[in-house]
């Protein structure tokens, strides 16, 4: 059997994290030449506006791929800088899994039980400090380095919102309100109170029959 693995490249958050804390600054500045030119060509980096504007869009397609592994329960197990795409995929997982049982501190990752950093209900935040480092390789690329907090801060926002709209989709609620975030916060309490399987659990809500309130 042959197994192959599928992207349109296996350039991750690390490959720049290793040239900058190398201090390897032109390395550093022709791969993210060649990254934008073949993989993002809406993007100019010759510019602060450019890598800022390249950056952003990063954070926001990791905060989409980490919103809907949330979505089905999946738990990536391993996510260093050099398992995150930059292309905002799912690659390099070794020790992954599913929810089954609804646990928001569970990790496939047996050598991460003591800790579990990258538990299904952190992954968010892992997220975000991998989005941290990716924005720390940058700096020695821009001309102002504070414009690299607000784009960590929008893939704060951003993920957020994913994350709302996750759950949103999921119990049927269109859009997520203020007033809604009790019974998401009650209903995930339960389905860990009560080991639920996940998927389970949303596949019978799907076919529940709405009450005619007419």
């Amino acid at each position: 059997a042959v197994v192959c693995r599928v992207a349109p490249s296996f350039i991750r958050f690390g490959s720049f994290q290793i040239h900058m804390s190398d201090g390897h600054h032109q390395t550093l500045r022709t791969l993210v030449d060649h990254t934008v030119r073949h993989h993002f060509p809406d993007h100019d980096v010759s510019t602060d506006d450019g890598i800022i504007a390249w950056l952003t869009e990063v954070a926001e397609t990791t905060a989409t791929m980490i919103a809907h592994w949330m979505r089905v329960g999946f738990v990536h197990g391993v996510m260093n800088t050099d398992n995150m795409s930059i292309h905002g995929l799912t690659i390099d997982y070794g020790p992954y899994g599913w929810l089954e049982p609804f646990d928001v501190d569970w990790t496939p990752n047996t050598t991460d039980a003591g800790r579990r950093r990258y538990r299904y209900g952190n992954q968010p935040h892992i997220g975000a400090w991998n989005v941290a480092r990716l924005l720390e390789s940058m700096a020695p690329l821009l001309d102002d380095v504070g414009r690299l907090q607000p784009v960590l801060d929008h893939y704060m926002e951003y993920a957020m919102n994913a994350q709302s709209e996750t759950w949103a989709d999921k119990l049927g609620l269109g859009v997520l309100q203020e007033s809604d975030e009790p019974l998401v916060n009650d209903l995930l309490t339960l389905l860990g109170a009560t080991e639920v399987d996940m998927t389970i659990f949303f596949r019978h809500l799907c076919s529940i029959t709405q009450p005619d309130i007419a």
